[in-house]
Order: structure tokens, then C-alpha cells, then sequence
């Protein structure tokens, strides 16, 4: 007598369990999901990632998504695009410097000019590209002193800029009033001081 949980086939006999339950039950739909291992999501590099990283590489993730994991390295994500999933746009350029730095993305970069832009081309490494060639997992070799040695070196050339640009308007125009002036009063207007 067949078991409970047996299934019978064409001829009427029953198939082992084994042969029917190949493969999980739960699998996402084709096109509907990304290939991430625990390696990389345990790693050091991934762990020191900043915020705006993280949302910028998940933007990347999205659009890879999108595109049924086919065109890994021709995906192009604009900043207004990365702006509309919630990174400051004067962070977008760091978090993705941060990301090819680490070596989770390889950015093939676009240019503008002329009122036209021309928008750069991810990979993420950890995953082959649309030519076939296998991932290339740059990001194996850094570690969280790399990402810290990074973000010391980009924070400090920010302060840097801040401070050219901070000189840089004051030695243009002397005599014009600090961001501060503004009063109340004045109705929004700069006082004439």
C-alpha cells in the first residue's frame, strides 16, 4: 500500500520523495532578485559602507533587477535617479567614489557638456557581466582599514573645498554680508550694512 504522502505517476507506481521535492518551494520568480552571498554581506568592506553607499548600491541593485540581471556593466542610473530613491545629491558622487573604492562597483564614467548629459555605466562586481565574463569580486581585497583610510581622505578634501569656496566668495565680493545677515525685519532682504 502507497504511503500517505506518496504520489503515483502515469504507470500508477509512486515516486520517492526525494525526486519531488528537488529545488525550494519558495524560489522568486525568474528576473525578480539578485544574487548576494554571505560572504560578501559579512565582509568588513560591506559592514564600513556609509548610508548614502548603501542607497546608492541598492538603486544599482534595482536597475540590475529591472533589467532581468542581463546587462550587468552597461546599467545606467542617472543622478536624478538616485536622487528620487533618497541620496543627497550633493552625496551621490562620494557614496559612488566609496562604492568603486571598496570595489563593490566598477563605474565606467559618462560625460557632459554642451546641455547634454551622458550617464555613467555600473558593474557590480560580485556578479559576471553581460559579456559573459565572470565576477571579478574586488572588494575581496579591502578591509575595514581601506573603507576608514577612505572616508578620512574624502572628508578632509571635502573641508578642503569648503574652505576654497568659502574664501574664494569672500575674496570675489569683500563687502557682501555673511549667510547670517538676514533678519527678520527685513523681510528676507539683506540689510544694507
Amino acid at each position: 500500500m502507497a504511503g500517505k504522502y506518496s504520489k503515483h505517476d502515469a504507470t500508477g507506481r509512486t515516486t520517492p520523495k526525494t525526486l519531488r521535492n528537488k529545488g525550494p518551494k519558495n524560489k522568486p520568480p525568474e528576473g525578480d532578485w539578485i544574487w548576494v552571498t554571505g560572504e560578501l554581506l559579512e565582509s568588513e568592506t560591506y559592514r564600513s559602507l556609509s548610508i548614502n553607499a548603501r542607497k546608492v548600491l541598492d538603486r544599482l541593485k534595482i536597475e540590475h533587477i529591472a533589467h532581468g540581471g542581463k546587462e550587468n556593466g552597461k546599467r545606467k542610473v542617472t543622478h536624478l535617479q538616485f536622487a528620487e530613491y533618497g541620496v543627497g545629491r550633493n552625496r551621490i558622487a562620494d557614496a559612488i567614489d566609496e562604492l568603486a573604492y571598496v570595489g563593490l562597483i566598477a563605474v565606467n564614467r559618462g560625460r557632459a557638456g554642451k546641455g547634454t548629459g551622458h550617464p555613467n555605466e555600473f558593474r557590480l562586481t560580485w556578479i559576471g557581466d553581460w559579456e559573459g565574463n565572470p565576477a571579478t569580486n574586488e572588494w575581496k581585497g579591502k578591509t575595514a582599514t581601506d573603507a576608514k583610510r577612505w572616508t578620512m581622505k574624502v572628508r578632509g578634501l571635502k573641508k578642503s573645498k569648503r574652505q576654497a569656496a568659502n574664501e574664494n566668495r569672500t575674496r570675489k565680493n569683500p563687502h557682501s554680508p555673511k549667510l547670517g545677515c538676514l533678519t527678520p525685519q527685513s523681510g528676507g532682504e539683506r540689510d544694507a550694512a
